[in-house]
């Protein structure tokens, strides 16, 4: 199977994420309005010379590239072919997008969910397996006294502020990619329609349910800052963070699904 890179892994969203303080270890129920503290420079970490913005953050995602990108295991490249095919791709990851192109259209024809799980059930395994290994991920680096942390590492996702000189090429931000002429990226649609398939499918279901609103978190932070991925971008204000934690908190899949039919921008978010 030909390499998977990195952009394309992170840009398809099939390694998603565990909600933030809502059942990293499966305990809770909402997001605390006071769940975003200040930057920080964690000391579970060594300190990485160059890297710019909170080491928590920039450490989890720079794993999730190692495990789900860089050093991706058979196992993990066997589960993104499989997935790949039942799009219509060859098996090589290049149809990763497709799976939100069917799930947008079974969305406008009126048949989700059944006609959404007849799509994604034939592959259930391969679900299973990146279900497990990114709830894995995110347990190691926010489960515990470290749950309340999560939403920030979205947030600086999405603003832009997360640099780390570990990654390879020109681009070392932590950052969903853009597409042409700086359109703004469908990953966060694509991991919508992965964690739809995870829920439709019975993997971990009330974890991933509660998934969306942080994914929706980090799609209307990107919205609003639109960051320069070629800077280190200035940080969105912990009040405006705080505010939209507010917003999308308490979003129920219903309220996801119609939200996430939205593009380029969450309704109401937009630079």
């Amino acid at each position: 199977m030909p390499d998977i890179s990195r952009r394309r892994v992170l840009g398809t969203g099939l390694a998603t994420t565990a909600a933030a303080g809502l059942g990293i270890t499966g305990a809770g129920t909402g997001w605390a309005a006071s769940a975003l503290p200040g930057p920080h420079q964690d000391q579970d970490f060594p300190p990485v010379p160059g890297m710019r913005g909170d080491r928590r953050a920039n450490e989890f995602w720079w794993q999730y590239e190692v495990r789900f990108a860089f050093e991706a295991t058979q196992e993990v490249r066997d589960a993104y072919a499989a997935i790949d095919r039942s799009v219509g791709g060859p098996g090589d990851g290049s149809r990763l997008f497709a799976l939100h192109a069917r799930y947008q259209q079974i969305r406008r024809e009126g048949g989700f969910p059944d006609d959404y799980l007849s799509l994604v059930a034939p592959v259930k395994d391969a679900y299973a397996v990146l279900s497990r290994l990114q709830l894995e991920l995110f347990d190691d680096h926010y489960g515990g006294r470290h749950q309340h942390l999560l939403p920030w590492a979205f947030v600086r996702m999405g603003d832009g502020t997360l640099y780390d000189p570990r990654m390879p090429g020109r681009n070392k931000l932590h950052l969903m990619p853009y597409g042409a002429n700086g359109v703004m990226t469908h990953a966060w649609h694509l991991w919508h329609a992965v964690n739809r398939a995870n829920t439709l499918l019975g993997l971990s279901p009330g974890r991933w349910n509660r998934i969306d609103p942080l994914i929706g978190l980090g799609w209307a932070v990107q919205s609003v800052m639109y960051p320069d991925p070629d800077l280190v971008n200035p940080p969105m204000a912990t009040g405006t963070a705080q505010r939209l934690v507010r917003q999308w908190r308490w979003r129920t899949p219903a309220r996801m699904d119609t939200a996430f039919d939205s593009h380029p921008h969450p309704p109401g978010h937009r630079p």
